[in-house]
């Protein structure tokens, strides 16, 4: 049926988008919204390629939501759950604008932690460290 969403979707109905004032100024906000989360989520990922060395294998491992892979959880296939509406943390019967605020409020926090993740990668970088044992001249002989 056209309009109808697949069945593992899982999203509340009942959500008060309210007055068409409400709908427009959500119209001009959604769109920073989506852009603030868009690029925080962008230097996590791009602080998680530093850090595991552009390893792919190793960033699958650390972008799992729920022990299984992003587009698994969000796309699952039949006989599997997948993205469900936290009811408890974000309302089902309260209003759309609120859901957004809410959001904007987690939004600050994620940025914090992609900074302090990265600030600390810089400050790890900058320590010094004893030299590699294998790195020594090739003049000088190995010591066991």
């Amino acid at each position: 049926m056209p309009g109808r969403l697949p069945h593992w979707i899982d999203v509340p109905c009942t959500a008060q988008s309210g007055t068409l004032n409400t709908l427009l100024t959500l119209s001009e906000s959604l769109p920073k919204t989506d852009s603030f989360f868009t690029t925080t989520v962008s230097k996590l990922l791009d602080t998680l390629r530093t850090l595991l060395g552009d390893d792919a294998a190793k960033l699958e491992a650390h972008t799992r939501v729920n022990d299984r892979p992003l587009e698994e959880y969000l796309f699952p296939t039949s006989g599997q759950s997948g993205w469900k509406w936290d009811r408890r943390r974000w309302s089902a019967d309260g209003k759309v604008v609120e859901v957004v605020e809410s959001l904007n409020k987690v939004g600050p926090a994620m940025e914090a932690g992609a900074r302090d993740l990265r600030g600390r990668w810089a400050e790890w970088g900058a320590q010094p460290r004893g030299k590699d044992p294998t790195d020594q001249p090739a003049s000088q002989p190995r010591r066991s």
